[in-house]
C-alpha cells in the first residue's frame, strides 16, 4: 500500500497491511516528520531559507545537527563560453551527534576546504582523529598528516602511489600491487583476482580464491582472514 499527498510526495508506505512509513512536509515539500512501524518517530529541520538539513532527531537514536557554509557558490556547468551558471550546494562545517556517537561528529577548520571546494582538513569531536590532506591540482595525495603524524607520497603518471615515505611500492606489468610500503607482498591469476595477499605470519594464510569458485559479479565478499598479530584482519574481493 503507497499512498501520496495531493502534490505527489510519499505520505504512507504500507506492508502486509500495516503501515511501516508515514511522512509529512512542510509548505516547500521538505520532509519534515517519519513515523515508521516500529513507533519511532524521526523528525527533520532546516536551515533558514534553506534546503539545507539543521538537524535529524529520534529519540532511540540521538540528533545529529549540521552547519553549513554561508555562501553560495555559482559556477559554470562546463568552463566554456556561454554556458549558464548553476548554484551549487554549501560545503559542510560541524556534524554534531549526540548519544553514544557523540564523539563521531567532526569540524572543518578554517581553510578546510581548497578553492576546487575539495575537502583537505577535519576534526573528529573526540579529538582523538585529526587529517589534513595536500592536494594537487589532479587530487592526488602529495602528503597526509594524521594526528601531527606526516606522511609524504609520490604519484606516477597515470596517479599511481610509487612511494610513501620513500619507501616504494612495485606494481605488475597491468597495475597491479605486489609489493606494498609495508612490505606485505600480493600474487594475483590470470583474471585478476588476488590469490596470496600479505606475509605468512601464522601459517594460515593462503589462496582465498579457489580456480573455478563460485563468485557472484557485482558482489564484494570477504574470502579470508589474514592474521596479523593482534587481531585478524579481513581480506576483501571485490569483482
Amino acid at each position: 500500500m503507497t499512498r501520496y499527498t495531493a502534490r505527489g510526495e510519499l505520505e504512507e508506505l504500507g506492508y502486509a497491511g500495516d503501515v511501516i512509513d508515514g511522512r509529512t512536509y512542510d509548505d516547500g515539500g521538505r520532509l519534515i516528520s517519519e513515523t515508521l512501524g516500529n513507533g519511532q518517530t524521526v523528525t527533520r529541520t532546516y536551515a533558514t531559507n534553506e534546503n539545507l538539513v539543521a538537524a535529524i532527531s529520534n529519540a532511540a537514536v540521538g540528533n545529529y545537527s549540521y552547519t553549513w557554509e554561508a555562501r553560495l557558490r555559482r559556477r559554470p556547468i562546463r568552463e566554456e563560453p556561454g554556458e549558464a551558471a548553476v548554484v551549487e550546494q554549501p560545503n559542510k562545517l560541524t556534524e554534531t551527534i549526540s548519544s553514544a556517537l557523540s564523539g563521531y561528529g567532526f569540524t572543518v577548520p578554517n581553510g578546510g576546504y581548497d578553492d576546487e571546494d575539495r575537502p583537505v582538513a577535519w576534526n573528529r569531536d573526540d579529538t582523538n582523529l585529526d587529517q589534513v590532506w595536500d592536494l594537487s591540482p589532479v587530487g592526488d595525495w602529495d602528503e597526509f598528516t594524521q594526528n601531527t603524524v606526516v606522511q609524504t607520497r609520490v604519484h606516477g603518471l597515470t596517479h599511481e602511489l610509487l612511494e610513501i615515505d620513500s619507501v616504494p611500492l612495485a606494481y605488475d606489468p597491468r597495475g597491479h600491487l605486489t609489493t606494498s610500503a609495508n612490505g606485505q607482498t600480493y600474487t594475483w591469476d590470470a583474471d585478476g583476482a588476488i590469490l596470496f595477499p600479505g606475509a605468512d605470519v601464522l601459517g594460515g594464510t593462503g589462496a582465498v580464491r579457489e580456480p573455478g569458485s563460485d563468485l557472484v559479479p557485482g558482489r564484494t565478499e570477504r574470502v579470508s582472514n589474514t592474521f596479523h598479530p593482534p587481531r585478524p584482519r579481513p581480506t576483501w574481493h571485490v569483482i
